[in-house]
């Protein structure tokens, strides 16, 4: 297990929420497989390649919701060089305003200090089925 990778989810989510996308991308593989239950907007249901994902990011999500950002309520260690997050995803509609805010649970994969994968969950307890951690 590596308290490494949980600090680099934490650094990751505050240069996401900071805009910082020179940071970001430094973090992802350059094959990395991003799973996101906001993928499907940008007509896929995995995105591939850290500029397919940053695209995604900074592009589709803040587009949509230019004041997005993700709350941190726990990181956690998992086997694997893998990590559990939990958290909160809040905006508002770039069209609309209107106010968006959804629960999300999500697991990270690492391979030599990045990040190689991704995927989100509406309920913790689908995250930690995938990882084979059911509570």
């Amino acid at each position: 297990m590596s308290t490494e990778n949980v600090a680099l989810v934490s650094q990751w989510l505050d240069a996401y929420n900071g805009r910082d996308s020179r940071f970001v991308a430094a973090l992802l593989d350059p094959e990395v497989e991003w799973r996101s239950i906001g993928a499907p907007v940008s007509g896929a249901e995995a995105i591939r390649g850290r500029d397919a994902v940053v695209r995604f990011l900074f592009e589709d999500v803040l587009g949509a919701m230019p004041d997005f950002r993700v709350a941190i309520e726990e990181i956690r260690d998992l086997p694997g060089d893998q990590v559990l997050l939990i958290a909160q995803y809040e905006g508002h509609g770039g069209a609309s305003g209107a106010a968006f805010s959804h629960d999300s649970a999500a697991i990270f994969r690492f391979r030599a200090g990045v990040i190689t994968f991704f995927q989100d969950f509406a309920v913790r307890d689908q995250a930690l089925k995938a990882v084979g951690l059911e509570e």
